[in-house]
């Protein structure tokens, strides 16, 4: 996902790295507060809520790498055990806030993360072969 160009990107490092981390606040805050709790229509279930939500985390993930000019061949590793390993504390910490951990709900996470990763790298894939068109 890094169709903006690069030296664009690399100078708003500091602002992607804060939607990043804002994204992620407000993503811990509405998993580990109760589901009656939470405001608003229940219009999507509960595991496809977790893959969007995932969805949304990685690719601003791959994107504040993108952003610090990780390589590419090595963001779609940090971005899967990164936001596995984060999916995973997310499930085993929820109890703390009257939730339940789910297996179902980590692999919807998983979901989320691998189908972000596989559109973010698409993107990156696609870009650089248009810029080597004749």
């Amino acid at each position: 996902m890094t169709a903006v160009p690069k030296d664009l990107l690399h100078r708003a490092r500091r602002a992607v790295l804060a939607a990043c981390l804002t994204l992620w606040v407000a993503a811990f805050v509405i998993t580990h507060t109760p589901r009656h709790k939470l405001p608003g229509p229940k219009l999507l279930h509960d595991n496809e809520l977790h893959g969007l939500g995932y969805f949304v985390l990685t690719s601003a993930f791959w994107l504040t790498l993108a952003a610090y000019r990780v390589p590419p061949r090595r963001r779609a590793g940090w971005t899967i055990v990164v936001l596995a390993a984060y999916a995973l504390l997310d499930e085993i910490t929820q109890p703390l806030a009257g939730r339940q951990t789910d297996v179902f709900d980590w692999l919807a996470d998983m979901a989320g993360v691998i189908l972000a990763a596989a559109v973010c790298k698409g993107t990156e894939i696609l870009h650089a072969l248009r810029r080597h068109e004749p």
